[in-house]
């Protein structure tokens, strides 16, 4: 018999097995359903499976609530301030930390000593003393002198926030007026090569996918 984990809190009638709270655990750390599965000790052949199937259990998402709060009360860090945090990535604009143009400029001299004309970009780089930078993932010189500077995200920082205002649902509801149940499946399209049909694979690595069943049939 599998030995239980939890309190009573957890659930009136259901509390986690010891696999199921390490699968909870692991999946605290980057919400990643199929990872957290594998390092709980479940198949990696059924792992999306598996995470799939715990994340729909009622008690189990009592305990994934209760510790994502009592964490959030640790840190101090609440709902609204990771929205803000999003929003300062996602409507960031690059000419807060560069100021660049096109400048015409004397390249070199032709046989008669005529001037040859060209044009260059130049970027002046503003003082991180004085701007906010907590948006800049990355600023680097290469060894052949180049500059390269990179923001985080916008995409993915706007995506994350149509997901936490509504916007953007990962979850999709199917109403039949017909007495007969309907079959869905969740195509992870990310990993298809061109011209390949693999079997469906449940795209349930999000941020939050609780509810999310598979109904599909798929070999393991």
């Amino acid at each position: 018999m599998a030995k239980k984990c939890g309190s009573p809190q957890d659930n009136k009638n259901e509390i986690l097995t010891a696999k199921q709270k390490m699968f909870c655990e692991e999946y605290l750390i980057d919400f990643n359903g199929a990872r957290a599965a594998v390092a709980a000790g479940y198949s990696k052949k059924t792992a999306k499976a598996i995470a799939n199937e715990n994340l729909t259990k009622p008690y189990l998402q009592d305990y994934l609530s209760s510790r994502i709060a009592a964490r959030a009360e640790r840190v101090q860090i609440s709902q609204d301030d990771v929205i803000r945090e999003l929003q300062h990535i996602a409507f960031d604009d690059i000419k807060n930390y560069l100021d660049f143009r096109t400048e015409k400029t004397q390249l070199d001299t032709d046989s008669e000593g005529n001037p040859i004309v060209g044009y260059k970009t130049i970027v002046d780089v503003k003082d991180s003393r004085e701007i906010d930078t907590r948006n800049v993932q990355e600023v680097s010189l290469g060894v052949n002198g180049a500059f390269k500077f990179k923001l985080y995200s916008k995409d993915e920082a706007l995506l994350q926030l149509g997901r936490h205002l509504g916007i953007f649902k990962d979850k999709m509801e199917i109403s039949s007026d017909e007495n007969r149940d309907i079959k869905i499946s969740f195509v992870d399209k990310s990993n298809r090569r061109a011209g390949a049909e693999p079997d469906p694979q449940i795209a349930g690595d999000y941020t939050n996918p609780v509810g999310i069943k598979d109904n599909g049939n798929r070999s393991t």
